[in-house]
């Protein structure tokens, strides 16, 4: 055993017995460790070992949970130390690690016999980290932190864990010695974890507890390998967990869940949604509010704190709040009140065009709010508001927070402002088939008949469940079928641009509405159909042999160049549309089928 020099003369065997002694005694008293630390001892790097037992009746062989080595150091100090720190031999730290880890122990002794006792568990992981900074060095200093001889229960959960976690880093990733290496090796993992210490702890919250004590390894499963690696060393300085608890304001579900946060020393808080903190100490409650940046969120931040003000009843789960003399620093009542009103106003208007996008308030400029503002005002009081642009009257695509949505605008009747309305709630919208045509004279549409694909996209007014009753609420006639189709074909272009399932939906809706009339060739409906199919599964054999059929010499060549694509005879498809004239090329390669024969995402 080793004894560290100190300023004092003292009698360096007194302090190393004292010191092995102290140590044993506290292991001693949990009546589950056996040490055996002999003093005196000339062993390189190691001073004994301590086994750990399962039975504190008897320790026979089977009882065994494992040996630990352990070195420890015994120091004369004239006054206890809350923390210890160590310069450790490196060739020490080198054996540690060769043999797959150690307990490092320093007792700290005065004069009339006071001590305290340090421990480090120096496992593999840590000590490559250690030999690694130490470089050339013959010492590395390492931080110890105060062994819990009062907790026998504590004391156990650490032997306990050392063992499980040495098991556990018997092999080390060779490139991956933090979070940050993960990220950059490019290595596919299952799942990250870490070791839950469990001896004599039975509550959730003193698991938690324990885990904001010392430092923890965290450990990555690649994916397709049956093997955890240690990958990084952290310290928690909070941990929150989910908890699926409603909370309500006079019946109302604000939140669905709350998240609670622990810190050090059984410190509690929890948290609603991003911006509110809450702590309840000595039946007075107290909030950190920060404003969210989307519209909802501030609505559900403010629907409570004005509950609060108001005194209504709060509850987390079962839990009534305590909302007595409630404030909220830097805000009064009515200010908060009128700005809820106001954002209620703002969400009713964008859910009556239907937008389903949440509003980015925090990152409007001046102009977009005054946008909003009109937009707002024009549509919920159904009166005129300017909305002009350097003079000229606007009308269109309207953005304002990252939301951008199609309106009708009307001229007022002096001229000075407009009408806003939905511009997909249109009604007499009528198409001419050809140019020069009275409008009057034109067929009736549906205001979807108009969109492609880009502004299906960018519009957030676009409300894929009204499409098919907008479009089915006109009357029928042939080039209305036309355009019909031509809607569906700009819908599966926005599919394949989102991937969005209900899309596929509404142009089958779409398709059908059109089949029905009987005036569009059954093969387009056909090939429409199971091109939509295909971009969701595999088609069928009595599909598959349909699609045969189009493929005979008399077909027109676009039918024979659609079935080859969906049939995946892409080769085929190739010669067919080297013999396609110009206008056919031009007009398939702005189609969606274009996809299905370039993409091979879609390929079997």
């Amino acid at each position: 055993m080793r004894k560290q020099k100190t300023k004092e003369l003292v009698n360096t065997e007194w302090v190393e017995r004292i010191a092995v002694n102290r140590l044993e005694s506290a292991l001693l008293s949990t009546g589950l460790v056996v040490p055996t630390i002999p003093t005196g001892d000339k062993a390189p790097s190691w001073d004994g070992e301590i086994s750990l037992y399962s039975s504190q009746t008897s320790f026979p062989k089977r009882k065994l949970v494992g040996r630990i080595p352990v070195q420890v150091k015994g120091t004369h100090v004239r006054m206890l130390q809350k923390k210890a720190v160590y310069q450790v031999e490196v060739a020490d730290l080198r054996n540690f690690f060769r043999d797959g880890g150690a307990i490092f122990f320093v007792v700290q002794i005065t004069t009339d016999e006071q001590y305290r006792i340090f421990y480090a568990p120096l496992l593999r992981f840590q000590l490559r980290r250690l030999l690694e900074q130490a470089g050339n060095q013959k010492t590395k200093q390492i931080s110890l932190e105060e062994f819990p001889v009062e907790d026998k229960s504590r004391l156990v959960r650490i032997l306990s864990d050392f063992l499980t976690n040495r098991e556990k880093q018997q092999m080390l990733l060779p490139h991956v010695k933090s979070l940050k290496d993960l990220a950059t090796s490019g290595m596919v993992v299952d799942h990250l974890g870490f070791s839950v210490p469990g001896f004599g702890l039975k509550k959730f919250d003193d698991i938690l507890e324990e885990l904001l004590q010392h430092q923890i390894c965290i450990y990555a499963k690649p994916s397709g390998v049956e093997v955890n690696f240690a990958i990084d060393l952290i310290r928690p300085e909070a941990i929150i967990t989910h908890q699926n608890i409603q909370v309500t304001v006079n019946g109302e579900v604000l939140y669905d869940q709350i998240d609670i946060i622990r810190k050090t020393g059984n410190i509690k808080s929890f948290q609603l949604g991003p911006g509110i903190i809450g702590t309840i100490s000595k039946d007075k409650l107290n909030f950190q509010y920060n404003s969210c940046d989307t519209l909802h969120e501030q609505i559900r931040q403010l629907r409570l704190l004005t509950a609060l003000m108001r005194g209504e009843p709060v509850k987390i789960g079962p839990l009534v709040l305590p909302y007595e003399d409630f404030k909220l620093t830097g805000h009064t009542q009515q200010e908060m009140e009128q700005k809820l009103s106001w954002l209620q106003t703002i969400a009713r208007v964008l859910e009556r065009l239907h937008v389903k996008k949440d509003l980015n308030l925090a990152k409007m400029t001046d102009e977009e709010y005054q946008k909003l503002r009109n937009v707002v005002i024009g549509i919920d009081q159904g009166v005129p508001v300017p909305f002009s642009f350097d003079g000229v009257l606007a009308y269109g695509k309207i953005e304002f927070g990252g939301i951008s949505v199609l309106l009708n605008l009307k001229k007022s009747e002096d001229g000075k402002g407009v009408y806003l309305s939905n511009f997909f709630d249109m009604e007499n919208l009528k198409m001419t088939d050809e140019a020069g045509q009275s409008p009057n004279d034109g067929f009736a549409i549906s205001p979807y008949i108009l969109m492609d694909a880009t502004l299906l996209s960018e519009l957030d007014n676009v409300d894929l469940n009204e499409i098919v009753q907008s479009v089915e609420k006109q009357s029928y006639s042939t080039p209305y079928g036309d355009r019909i189709i031509n809607l569906t074909l700009e819908l599966l272009k926005l599919y394949d641009q989102s991937k969005n399932l209900k899309i596929l939906d509404v142009c089958l809706q779409l398709l059908s509405f059109v089949g029905e009339h009987r005036d569009t060739p059954k093969e387009l409906i056909a090939i429409n159909r199971l091109q939509i199919e295909k971009r969701r599964r595999v088609l069928s054999t009595e599909e598959k042999e349909y699609l045969l059929t189009l493929k005979r010499p008399e077909v027109i060549l676009p039918y024979q160049f659609a079935a080859s694509i969906l049939l995946e005879s892409f080769q085929e498809a190739d010669l067919i549309y080297e013999r396609m004239n110009e206008n056919e090329r031009k007009l398939f390669d702005g189609f969606p089928i274009e996809n299905l024969w370039r993409n091979s995402d879609y390929r079997s």
